[in-house]
């Protein structure tokens, strides 16, 4: 049996820590040295072993023949400080937070500065080695602070000084191999400020070449020559002098004995040219570079292979030839497979972000300052602009270096193609021919994809670019709403629950299990949810806000994201309750529509049908209805008994009428809203000894529950409840019994959508969206309804699919809030959102469940008309942990009247007010609560 060589080296290493001391020495000896050697700013072209007749390389030459070079590497910056520190962390620069040379504000040289922010240490390339027992060397470019927390055991000191390795000595390194050779691994850091700039190098190294025979390239215009002949000239020298270092360096690892147990590692950090766009830019000269592998006698030798690897790729092979675990975090492919078996890599894109020299905002947003991404197969390049490329940023240059070259300024939303089989300079751009556009809306995907799905936050400026690029094409919409559905399903962990159609969307799609609506109540939370905005004043507290602000949504240029997707050529068509009208949804967004399917029943809150079928199952305790409905009923008839049957039928048949249209469908189905009226076939569902009790049905302690509860006001307001009803067992279970019929109906009219969206064949470019209006207290802390500041009446289902992208089955408990859905469904689609929105889109969260989210959820209350003194106004703040809510005379602050804490960890039902336990904890939520997430 063969064991993989990983194995072997991990267990040396392990077993190791059970030998005696001499035995381990020689199995810790056994593991290689690596040298990294990071040239800095070259030529990609300008060494010998690629074929460069001009090149003086003859130790990097000699290195490169003794192992496995690829010639196409691509780096992840093509400038040095983000390039570097993805060496060091094996993580791309939106990832590690590293993307500039400078990311504090008004940083200018290459000192440290106080703010300045610095890689995060822990999971370090040096680090990591440093724990397996390496002796670590860092020298010459560094810029992440403190070298010793980087894991660098030697060289590295607090104060940069990037100019002085090598250019005057490597004697502090050889020093360090002198005294570690043979006791322990080394890893050295070669990283000297060469060939960079100055280019000053000695006389010897400019008279190995004569100016007379320096080839000068077609590109080069000819009023340039003899500028490019000088720069060459200085170019060339400044090379040779660094490989005479590294050969340097090489002699002393053989007087040492170490040369042949040496892992030698060769890249440049970032590109160098005279004559073509280069460093900072998004071209080949300025993010490809050759790289190599060579353990002498260890790695096959005279190798040169045309994969596509990228300088991520380095963190894991050189970790895996030192028996080394790598971290997860990683996002690079380990070689060693495909270097010491001659496989393929396997790679067919490479794809990367360019960013300019300085950041904005102390480099807290790397989609802000981001102004390229681009695609590169072995025959394409493709980049599209993301921001403007004009020289400036910030008041600070972008240096894209364009020695005697065209500078590469463009606009938002240029697009360059090149085909660098034909054409290895890109000097050509393709985009604009004719019948490229499939291929650039490929790319464009693809590029766009790719930043999201490694953790990149919207663009600003490309939020309907990215939303398009995303999903194979321009995507319809299917979003259904379902009135009074707490988060009581299979999906959500309610096994018992009969919710099938719901689940197998789940199961297809992401399920947010922590989203909260802004207020729970139906008009005003669908009024957050269609406008996108928070609650401003009293009218959007409560049910009426689409009648009380008619004319401000007149006067909006947008009124609702159905408006919005109409004004971008969507047709929009809505069937059931989306908004709040009880007739037509027309009457509360006027514009929004392209059609409103109306019903033949009306469907409003109140009983529908509860006369109409002699066989209706009636509490015991009460004969008759008293001018009132029964607050459920189980009657022997076809889902179309009741209106969500109608509901279903029209949206299935909307489907069949829309199927060739760019279109956005929205549905609304009435139940589980009061009464609990559901056909008998799903009341048989469920045993109703087996639904489990209420978890808490008491009033929490230490609150006051004319402020923060109701007497359960619409149950017993609206239907006929019999005396003491809510007190006795049967009733209560006939209750819960009725709520779990009415939302298996809704599923089941629910699955009857999905399965014509299926049959249609519409699923594969559609994004399903399934919200709830808020939750419903089911007996929950002695309450029966909604209207409450608590987790039961703002919790509710969110779940959603996309086609062919979302990770099925993935949870996230990110903490989402209802004003989120509008720009997030705005970016999925391509639209761009109109200003003063009031969330954020979590489109990052659907391609990855665990990318960081909001760390708050808002909610606004106001109770329901009390008797006995002044409603106050209730703001409510979710965090991770807890629940707090605060009571004031006003709606904007005012006198303090009471305060609640909850603590989520210890008690999920919000049974115990600890606020006066707390008041440390209760201080900072009140510093927060005003903020709604700014």
């Amino acid at each position: 049996m063969t064991v993989p060589i990983r194995i072997v080296l991990t267990i040396i290493c392990l077993t190791g820590l059970f030998m005696p001391a001499c035995c381990a020495a020689d199995a810790v000896s056994n593991r290689p040295n690596v040298v990294l050697i990071i040239s800095d700013d070259q030529d990609n072209e300008h060494l010998g072993f690629l074929g460069n007749a001009t090149a003086r390389t003859p130790n990097i030459d000699r290195l490169a023949k003794q192992g496995t070079v690829f010639r196409t590497c691509h780096l992840t910056a093509s400038r040095c400080r983000p390039s570097l520190a993805s060496l060091l962390s094996g993580r791309l620069p939106h990832q590690n937070g590293i993307y500039a040379n400078y990311h504090m504000e008004k940083n200018r040289g290459n000192s440290d500065r106080v703010g300045e922010k610095m890689l995060d240490p822990r999971n370090s390339l040096p680090n990591l080695l440093k724990r397996a027992g390496y002796a670590t060397y860092g020298s010459g470019k560094y810029w992440e602070g403190d070298a010793g927390a980087m894991g660098f055991t030697d060289g590295l000191t607090k104060t940069r000084n990037f100019g002085n390795f090598v250019r005057k000595g490597q004697e502090e390194l050889f020093s360090f191999i002198d005294e570690q050779a043979g006791k322990a691994p080394m890893f050295i850091w070669w990283a000297p400020l060469m060939p960079h700039t100055p280019h000053n190098p000695p006389a010897r190294f400019r008279e190995m070449f004569n100016p007379n025979e320096i080839p000068i390239p077609g590109y080069i215009q000819p009023g340039d020559r003899e500028e490019f002949i000088k720069k060459e000239h200085l170019s060339l020298a400044m090379e040779a002098w660094t490989d005479e270092e590294i050969g340097k360096l090489r002699t002393k690892l053989t007087e040492k004995g170490q040369d042949e147990n040496t892992l030698y590692v060769f890249l440049i950090d970032n590109g160098w040219s005279n004559g073509l766009p280069a460093k900072g830019s998004v071209f080949e000269k300025g993010v490809r570079t050759p790289a190599f592998f060579t353990w002498p006698g260890k790695i096959p030798a005279k190798q040169q292979r045309d994969d596509l690897i990228s300088s991520l790729d380095i963190f894991p092979t050189i970790l895996s030839y030192a028996g080394v675990e790598v971290s997860e975090s990683a996002e690079g492919i380990d070689l060693r497979e495909p270097i010491e078996a001659g496989t393929p890599v396997g790679r067919e894109k490479l794809l990367g972000a360019i960013y300019p020299t300085a950041a904005t905002h102390n480099g807290e947003f790397p989609e802000r300052d981001v102004y390229a991404l681009y695609l590169r197969t072995e025959k394409w390049k493709y980049v599209y602009y993301t921001r403007d490329v004009q020289g400036m940023v910030a008041g600070r240059p972008f240096k894209l270096h364009h020695i005697l070259a065209e500078a590469p300024l463009r606009n938002r939303g240029d697009q360059n193609l090149y085909n660098l089989e034909d054409d290895p300079y890109e000097l050509h751009d393709l985009s604009g021919e004719a019948g490229r556009e499939a291929t650039l809306e490929e790319f464009k995907r693809e590029v766009f994809n790719w930043w999201r799905k490694t953790g990149g936050a919207k663009i600003p400026g490309s939020e309907g670019v990215a939303a398009a690029a995303a999903l194979p094409e321009k995507p319809n919409l299917l979003f259904i709403a379902v009135d009074d559905l707490r988060p009581q399903l299979g999906c959500y962990g309610e096994r018992w629950m009969v919710t099938p159609n719901i689940d197998r969307l789940a199961k297809t799609g992401m399920t947010f299990n922590r989203h909260y609506v802004q207020v729970a109540t139906c008009g005003a939370s669908r009024h957050a949810l269609l406008t996108g905005l928070r609650p401003a004043v009293e009218a959007d507290y409560r049910n009426g806000p689409f009648k009380i602000h008619r004319a401000e949504l007149a006067a909006r240029a947008t009124e609702s994201f159905p408006h919005l997707f109409k004004q971008n050529g969507y047709r929009t068509v809505v069937v059931g309750k989306v908004s709040h009208s009880n007739s037509n949804s027309r009457d509360d967004l006027p514009r929004s529509w392209s059609e409103v399917r109306q019903l033949k029943r009306r469907w409003g809150a109140r009983h529908n049908f509860v006369n109409a079928y002699a066989q209706v199952e009636r509490p015991a305790s009460a004969a008759k209805p008293r001018n009132k409905g029964y607050a459920f009923e189980s009657a022997p008839i076809d889902d179309k008994g009741y209106p969500d049957g109608w509901i279903a039928e029209h949206a299935v048949k909307a489907l069949g009428d829309l199927k060739d249209d760019c279109f956005c469908l929205a549905v609304g189905f009435v139940k589980p809203h009061l009464p609990f009226n559901a056909p008998a076939k799903y009341w048989e569902l469920y045993d109703p000894d087996e639904i489990p009790g209420i978890p808490l049905p008491h009033v929490p302690d230490g609150i006051d529950p004319n402020i923060s509860l109701h007497p359960s006001f619409e149950l017993l307001g609206q239907y006929d409840v019999p005396e003491g009803g809510l007190h006795d067992a049967a009733y209560i279970r006939k209750l819960r019994h009725g709520y779990c019929a009415a939302v298996s109906y809704a599923d089941a009219q629910i699955g009857k959508v999905l399965d014509e969206l299926d049959r249609l064949d519409l699923s594969k470019n559609t994004i399903v969206v399934l919200w709830g209006d808020h939750g419903w207290h089911l007996g929950d802390l002695g309450t029966w309804g909604k209207h409450t500041a608590f987790e039961r009446g703002l919790r509710s289902p969110l779940l959603v699919r996309l086609p062919g992208t979302t990770p099925s089955g993935q949870v996230t408990n990110a903490l989402i809030e209802t004003v989120d859905i509008y720009p997030t469904l705005a970016e999925l689609c391509g639209v761009p959102p109109p200003d003063g929105l009031g969330g954020d889109s979590f489109a990052a969260l659907l391609h990855d469940p665990d990318a960081p989210g909001p760390a708050e959820a808002f909610g606004y209350h106001k109770p329901w008309k009390n008797p006995n003194k002044p409603d106050p106004w209730g703001k409510t703040l979710r965090t991770d942990r807890y629940r707090f809510t605060r009571w004031t005379t006003e709606i904007d602050g005012g006198k303090l009247v009471s305060v609640e804490l909850y603590d989520h960890q210890t008690d999920p039902e919000e049974g115990n007010n600890i606020a006066g336990q707390n008041p440390e904890i209760v201080k900072k939520m009140m510093s927060r609560i005003d903020n709604d997430r700014k």
